[in-house]
């Protein structure tokens, strides 16, 4: 779930946005896959909300295999080893433009973004220099696609959730949009505008 984003949005017009402060490294790319790297910010000492660049997806050591952990579901990290710690301790945002998901038969991949055009702030957590992030049962109308999605924040809730005060509240829903888009987003060489376009889909 989740294992592929876009950030095209202007990190200088999020950090005014967002009060986000520091040296901005601007991510820009259509099809994000796990492993690269990811614009996030975060809460210092200062408690001021500052970027920091993540590797998406973690690979602890006793981990087989060369796949990373890019996900972790927000009902049972609380109780995860491997997550537990950051979700107390090192929380950080992701905001992107939009997701793709894959339908779970045909895969078929949709491209989920805020029906306004705005930001999706994505809740994570971070070991190190690589962050996951935090996913929920899917709302209503995109169970269809896919039983999970990401945890979405608001602005407000996204300073909560950062200074460790806020629940989550990862049953309200998102006003989202979902729509069949080109099956070359499997090919993360494939980083271009048309990512966006919508295709029909019987």
């Amino acid at each position: 779930m989740c294992g592929r984003i876009a950030q095209i949005d202007s990190a200088h017009d999020l950090a005014e946005q967002l009060e986000v402060h520091g040296e901005v490294h601007s991510v820009s790319s259509y099809n994000i896959a796990p492993g690269s790297r990811i614009l996030s910010f975060r809460m210092n000492e200062e408690s001021e909300k500052i970027w920091h660049s993540f590797a998406w997806g973690i690979r602890p050591s006793w981990m087989k295999g060369t796949r990373s952990v890019i996900n972790a579901r927000i009902e049972t990290a609380a109780q995860k080893p491997l997550f537990k710690d950051a979700l107390c301790r090192r929380r950080n945002v992701i905001p992107i433009t939009a997701y793709y998901e894959w339908h779970s038969e045909g895969r078929q991949p949709y491209c989920i973004r805020r029906k306004d055009g705005g930001p999706l702030l994505l809740a994570g957590i971070y070991t190190g220099d690589a962050c996951v992030i935090l996913t929920r049962s899917a709302q209503r109308d995109l169970a269809k696609i896919h039983d999970r999605m990401p945890v979405i924040l608001s602005a407000e809730g996204a300073d909560l959730y950062l200074r460790r005060t806020h629940h989550m509240g990862y049953g309200n829903d998102a006003q989202l949009e979902a729509y069949a888009v080109t099956r070359r987003v499997g090919n993360p060489v494939f980083d271009r505008s048309a990512c966006f376009d919508p295709i029909d889909h019987a």
